[in-house]
């Protein structure tokens, strides 16, 4: 469980850079494109482990209590931002939605991708990232610890 979030965690950190759509990826625009809705489910993806997408879970899906129980999403700032980041992914991506059709085709309203936004985005998810990892880690001490001393 904890390989696959960190996975999804480095394709979130690792992705703006080519997903950009300022120009400054130095990749064909398809690329671009399907780096930025790998971003944007990779953003799904890490939001719904720390259990900030305001769904009901699904009963096979894993987040971050199952291996930290009682953690929750600290700071709370970024936890809170990571659930609008969620949303917009999922009107951008996730499923055809009547909430993405335009108002006025003639001038269209686009979601901020640049370099920039998905940068910021990607900061909001590290940040939580770093204190899951944080309580995980010592998590994991404690197990190791309590095991050897036998669980006293």
């Amino acid at each position: 469980m904890h390989m696959q979030a960190a996975y999804t965690m480095s394709m979130v950190r690792d992705l703006p850079a080519y997903a950009a759509s300022d120009g400054t990826t130095g990749v064909p625009p398809q690329v671009a494109v399907a780096c930025l809705e790998s971003f944007l489910m990779h953003i799904r993806v890490i939001t719904a482990f720390f259990g900030r997408s305001g769904k009901k879970p699904h009963k096979d899906d894993f987040s971050a209590v199952d291996l930290v129980p009682g953690w929750v999403a600290t700071p709370a700032d970024a936890a809170e931002r990571l659930a609008v980041h969620w949303q917009t992914a999922t009107e951008l991506v996730a499923h055809p939605s009547r909430g993405r059709l335009q108002d006025d085709p003639a001038n269209p309203v686009h979601e901020d991708t640049s370099y920039v936004a998905l940068k910021a985005m990607a900061d909001d998810a590290q940040r939580v990232w770093e204190q899951f990892e944080a309580a995980y880690i010592a998590q994991i001490a404690w197990t190791t610890a309590s095991s050897e001393t036998g669980g006293s």
